[in-house]
C-alpha cells in the first residue's frame, strides 16, 4: 500500500511538471498584441452585441492564447500539435525598409526582404488532407515577404484566368495562425504584380470550406510620397500604377446538392488588418479591387480592418449572405476616384462596421443591384460621393436593404452626392430605420434622396443635427415613398406603398423609455431614439409599457468620437445598459425583437 501511494505521489508531481512546461512554452508562444499607435485617430465603431436575459459582459475580451502562433517548433517541416510552424520549413521574417533605389521604382526606397512563397507552399503541403493550422511565430522583424523582390518576376502564374494563380493558395480546413494584427504581416515584395495581376491569397479547392485567417496583416506595400502619406507606409514609393496586386481573389463555388455538408463559413477572419494594395489590374476578376469574392459560399469576418487601400476598392463582394461583424473600413479608393466598397448581391449583414476616410468614386458604400442587406448600427462618414447609393445592376435592382440604427456624416459633392443616401434607377422596397444623419460638409441638399424610377422606400424615424449647414432638407422622395417619425425635419405626406416596416414596430406605441441618465430626445421608441448626455460614462433604458416578450437585440452609437464606443454590458427584456468613454452629446440606440 506504501508503495502505491508512494508511486500516485511520484506520478502526480511528473504530470504537474509537464503541465507547466507546456504552459510555459505557450505563453511564450503566444506573445502580446499591442495596441494601435496612439497617434492613430479615428471615430470608434460601435460594438452589436445581442442577447436574452444576458449577465453583464466584457466590454473588450483579451486575445485568447489559441488566437497566437502557439504551434511547438520541430528540426523538420512536419505536423506537430496539429499544425506546421513556417520557421520549421525555411521562412524568414526578415522584411525591413531598404533606403534607395528599389527594384523599377523610385528612388525613396521600400520594404524588402526574402521570399518566403515557397516555405510557406511547403508548411500547408505538410499538413495532413483533414486540413490543421501554419503558424508565424514571433521572429526576426515579424514581417514576412512574399514574391520578388524587383523585376516584374513573381510567384504567380501566368494566367489570372487559372485558379491557384495566387502566391498562397489554400486548400480546405486550413488556417493561417499569426500573433495578432498589430504584429504578424504578410507583405508582398515589390517585384510582385508588376508583369500581370497577382493575388496574396487565393482557395485552391471548390467548393471551399473552412479556411481562416486569424491574427496577422496582409500588406500590399503599396506605394506613398510626400503628398499620399500614410501611418503603415511612412516612406515607401512604389509604382502603384503598374503594381497589380490584390489582397485576396476568392471564388469559393457553388454549394448545392452535390456537394455534401458541412457548408459553413468557406472563408473566416478575425483580428486581421488588409492593407496597401494597389488592386488587380484589368487582367483581374474585377479591376481595381483589393478584395474580390464572388460564388456562393459565404464569408463570416469580424474584428479587422480593411484601411488604406488607396488605389483599389477596399471589397468588391458578389457573394451572399456573408457576415461583418466590427470591420474599419477607411480610405479605400480615395487616390484612384474608387468607390470604398461595392456589394452586388444579398444577403450581407454589418453589424457595428465604421466606414470613412474619404474614400473615392461616388459613394462610400455602392449596392449594385443587391438585395436584403443589412447594414447595423453602422457609421459611414467623409466621402466624396454619397454615404450608400442604390442602383441597378442590369435587369437586377437594389430592393429590400435596410439600414438601421448608426449614423451617415459628411457626404460630399462628387456624381449624384446630392445626398446623403441616394436611392436610383429602380431601387425600391428599401429600408432606413433610427438613423443620425450629421455634419453635410456644405455640399449636401438632402438627406435621402429618389432619382429616376426609384419609390416605395421607407424612412422611419430620422434624426437630424440642429447645428448642421443650413439649406438640407430631409427628404426628396416619390408619391410611393415615405417618411415618419423625423426628428429635426419634416415628414413627408405621401402614401405609404411599401409594406415593409421595421422590426419591433407594435412597441412604439406609449410613453417614451425612461433613461438612468441624460434626456431621451422626442419621439424616441422601444425600438430606437437618441438620449442627450452630459459626461455618462453609462446608460440604462428602460423600456415602455410591455417592452419586449420573447427576445431582444441592441445596439448603439455616439454621435462623436470616443475612445472606447458603446457596448451592451447588461441585456433583459425590460431594459439594456450601454458603457463607453465619457460622453457629452447624444448616444444613438436601436433594438429589434418581439
Amino acid at each position: 500500500m506504501t508503495v502505491r501511494l508512494v508511486s500516485l505521489a511520484l506520478c502526480l508531481l511528473l504530470c504537474k511538471a509537464l503541465a507547466l512546461s507546456q504552459t510555459n512554452l505557450i505563453t511564450s508562444r503566444a506573445g502580446v498584441v499591442p495596441e494601435p499607435p496612439a497617434s492613430l485617430s479615428h471615430p470608434e465603431r460601435p460594438v452589436a452585441f445581442s442577447t436574452l436575459d444576458q449577465p453583464a459582459a466584457s466590454a473588450a475580451p483579451p486575445i485568447r492564447a489559441d488566437e497566437a502562433g502557439t504551434v511547438e517548433t520541430t528540426e523538420s517541416c512536419t505536423p506537430k500539435l496539429g499544425g506546421v510552424n513556417v520557421l520549421d520549413c525555411g521562412a524568414v521574417a526578415d522584411g525591413a525598409y531598404v533606403a534607395g533605389a528599389c527594384g523599377n521604382h523610385a528612388p525613396m526606397g521600400c520594404y524588402q526582404g526574402t521570399d518566403n512563397v515557397a516555405a510557406i507552399r511547403k508548411a500547408i503541403a505538410a499538413l495532413p488532407p483533414a486540413g490543421g493550422t501554419i503558424s508565424f511565430s514571433s521572429s526576426g522583424t515579424n514581417i514576412w515577404m512574399l514574391g520578388a523582390s524587383s523585376g516584374g518576376t513573381d510567384d504567380c502564374s501566368a494566367s489570372t484566368a487559372t485558379r491557384g494563380y495566387g502566391l498562397l493558395n489554400l486548400p480546405n480546413n486550413v488556417t493561417l495562425q499569426g500573433d495578432g494584427q498589430w504584429t504578424t504581416v504578410l507583405m508582398a515584395n515589390p517585384g510582385v504584380g508588376i508583369a500581370r495581376t497577382c493575388a496574396m491569397i487565393q482557395n485552391s479547392t471548390t467548393p471551399a470550406r473552412g479556411i481562416t485567417i486569424r491574427g496577422m496583416r496582409l500588406d500590399g506595400n503599396e506605394g506613398t510620397d510626400s503628398t499620399h502619406n500614410d501611418w503603415l507606409h511612412p516612406s515607401n514609393n512604389l509604382a502603384t500604377g503598374t503594381n497589380h496586386l490584390m489582397a485576396i481573389d476568392w471564388q469559393p463555388g457553388r454549394v448545392n446538392q452535390k456537394n455534401p455538408p458541412p457548408y459553413g463559413p468557406s472563408l473566416t477572419m478575425r483580428n486581421f488588418q488588409i492593407s496597401g494594395f494597389a488592386g488587380s489590374g484589368p487582367d483581374g476578376p474585377w479591376e481595381h479591387a483589393a478584395v474580390y469574392a464572388n460564388g456562393n459560399s459565404w464569408l463570416d469576418w469580424a474584428d479587422g480592418w480593411v484601411a488604406f487601400n488607396q488605389w483599389s476598392h477596399g471589397a468588391v463582394f458578389t457573394q451572399p449572405d456573408s457576415i461583418f461583424h466590427n470591420i474599419y473600413w477607411q480610405s479605400n479608393g480615395g487616390w484612384n476616384g474608387l468607390e470604398g466598397l461595392i456589394i452586388g448581391d444579398g444577403g450581407e449583414i454589418f453589424i457595428g462596421n465604421y466606414f470613412g476616410g474619404g474614400s473615392g468614386g461616388s459613394a462610400q458604400v455602392l449596392i449594385r443591384g443587391g438585395f436584403g442587406n443589412k447594414f447595423i448600427a453602422c457609421v459611414n462618414d467623409n466621402t466624396v460621393g454619397n454615404n450608400y447609393r442604390f442602383v441597378d445592376s442590369g435587369d437586377s435592382y437594389a430592393a429590400d436593404n435596410t439600414i438601421v440604427g448608426g449614423s451617415v456624416t459628411q457626404p460630399g459633392n462628387n456624381g449624384t452626392a446630392s445626398a446623403f443616401i441616394s436611392f436610383e434607377g429602380h431601387a425600391h422596397s428599401n429600408v432606413v430605420a433610427d438613423l443620425a444623419f450629421h455634419t453635410g460638409n456644405g455640399h449636401s441638399t438632402y438627406g435621402v434622396q429618389e432619382l429616376a424610377s426609384a419609390t416605395g422606400n421607407n424612412i422611419i424615424g430620422a434624426t437630424f443635427d440642429p447645428n448642421g449647414p443650413p439649406g438640407i432638407a430631409p427628404f426628396s422622395l416619390s408619391r410611393g415613398s415615405r417618411a415618419t417619425g423625423t426628428v429635426g425635419g419634416a415628414d413627408t405626406p405621401a402614401p405609404l406603398r411599401a409594406t415593409t416596416l421595421a422590426v419591433g414596430q407594435t412597441q412604439q406605441t406609449g410613453p417614451l423609455p425612461v433613461a438612468s441618465a441624460g434626456t431621451v430626445l422626442p419621439n424616441s421608441t422601444n425600438t430606437g431614439g437618441a438620449v442627450s448626455l452630459n459626461g455618462a460614462t453609462s446608460l440604462t433604458i428602460s423600456f415602455a409599457g410591455s417592452a419586449w416578450t420573447k427576445s431582444i437585440f441592441c445596439v448603439a452609437t455616439a454621435g462623436v468620437s470616443l475612445a472606447k464606443a458603446p457596448y451592451v454590458s447588461r441585456i433583459s427584456l425590460t431594459s439594456v445598459t450601454f458603457q463607453f468613454s465619457s460622453l457629452t452629446g447624444n448616444i444613438y440606440y436601436h433594438c429589434d425583437g418581439f
